[in-house]
């Protein structure tokens, strides 16, 4: 019995110097190759971005406010010419929400000077914020016919500009009802 024991410590010990010697040489000789190997991605990515340069916020903001005051130019010019997309009735609701405008979702970041924020609207027709707040006033935030929206660039997902408010909002779509439990007191 005596024998079979020191067999079995004779092999683990070895088995574990075995190991230990093994990772430390695979440590050190592969070590400075994969240090190496990173600095060169390091350096190439240094190479590829040294020749770009980048666009100034305040250039990148001018040129929004650019477009943003071009865009008001002709809303004025098509609103004194009498012009009108929507009908007689319909023309009040128009004009509280030409502020919001539905745009694609490759737009989303590109408003550098606009908040961004992701909203979820539930099956019920609960519009939450990201804290799980409800949003009280969601005509005035999203429009009145957002849901209408999905489906157009992507299935659940709607992307919205509020120029009002300087905000760019995400709408998630939940296929599930919004409840809140109740608390007992």
């Amino acid at each position: 019995m005596n024998n079979k024991v020191l067999c079995i410590l004779a092999f683990s010990m070895g088995a574990a110097v075995g190991s230990v010697v093994s990772w430390k040489l695979l440590q050190t000789k592969y070590k400075e190759y994969y240090e190496r190997l990173a600095q060169e991605e390091i350096n190439s990515v240094k190479e590829a971005f040294a020749g770009m340069t980048p666009r100034p916020k305040q250039e990148q903001s001018n040129e929004a406010s650019a477009v943003r005051s071009e865009k008001e130019r002709y809303s004025e010019i098509i609103r004194s010419m009498g012009y009108s997309n929507t009908e007689k009735g319909d023309a009040d609701d128009m004009r509280n929400e030409d502020h919001i405008t539905v745009i694609p979702p490759d737009e989303f970041y590109d408003w550098d000077d606009y908040d961004n924020i992701t909203l979820t609207y539930y099956a019920d027709g609960v519009l939450v914020d990201d804290q799980d707040g409800i949003i009280e006033n969601p005509d005035d935030v999203v429009g009145s016919d957002f849901a209408s929206h999905f489906g157009d660039y992507e299935d659940d997902s709607i992307f919205i500009r509020n120029d009002k408010y300087g905000a760019c909002y995400e709408i998630l779509r939940s296929y599930e009802n919004y409840s809140h439990p109740v608390e007992d007191e």
